[in-house]
């Protein structure tokens, strides 16, 4: 089973991350910049977890939240943007396609860097997170069994 976490980081020394949130429309997780560092943000698809099953409509959200936004990212000062890909996986070995073909040609209008880890961990873990996300039981079940 596989499970992505992707982040999109925006940051740079002149980055107001304040006046840029105000521009954002959509439903967005943010981890908020502590005190020393706020020309930095951390945003983040409100689904959290990308499956294996459901990966492309977790990758869109990032692809068009750049493609609305990152004029307005430069605009309030961001000059360092990351798309940072966690890689979760409970096989023996990982095998995934980072973004579509599509995607990629999307994307690469933008200036972006796109750093990824990957950590084997157990399945057990990999269900504990589905929960705590919202997946039931007998979707993470049917996840497992076509896996």
């Amino acid at each position: 089973m596989l499970i992505i976490r992707i982040t999109l980081n925006i940051g740079g020394k002149m980055f107001n991350y304040k006046s840029f949130m105000k521009e954002v429309v959509e439903t967005v997780d943010i981890e908020w910049p502590s005190e020393d560092s706020s020309n930095y943000i951390i945003i983040e698809n409100p689904k959290t977890l990308g499956i294996e099953q459901d990966l492309i409509v977790y990758e869109e959200w990032y692809v068009s939240f750049i493609e609305k936004y990152y004029d307005k990212m430069l605009f309030h000062g961001a000059d360092d943007i990351w798309l940072f890909t966690d890689v979760f996986y409970s096989k023996d070995q990982c095998n995934f396609e980072f973004f579509s073909k599509e995607m990629m040609t999307r994307l690469s209008k933008y200036s972006l860097s796109y750093p990824i880890s990957a950590y084997k961990i157990s399945e057990e873990k990999l269900k504990s997170w589905l929960l705590e996300v919202g997946y039931t039981e007998k979707q993470i079940q049917l996840f497992l069994k076509n896996d």
